[in-house]
């Protein structure tokens, strides 16, 4: 999968806009995932990382577990894209 380029002199050249939007990211990605035949995406985010959280609680991502990672607390998020 193509990784969203965050590079603020690309975003210009692609898009006249230093700045990506979320809805634009999101889409992406998101498109991508269904491209590849994937059903439900599912993210573990740093349970001290509360930016993240929301960021992905606002894509449509909803919680499922709690998990840890080198020692650290992990939320599970997971997103169905039927």
């Amino acid at each position: 999968m193509e990784i969203v380029n965050s590079n603020p002199t690309y975003n210009i050249l692609e898009n006249g806009n230093p700045l990506r939007s979320i809805k634009e990211v999101s889409s992406e990605f998101l498109t991508q995932i269904k491209q590849q035949n994937f059903n439900t995406v599912r993210i573990g985010v740093l349970q001290k990382n509360l930016n993240a959280i929301e960021f992905w609680k606002s894509l449509g991502f909803k919680f499922y577990a709690n998990s840890t990672w080198r020692g650290k607390g992990v939320d599970c998020f997971e997103k169905h894209l039927m």
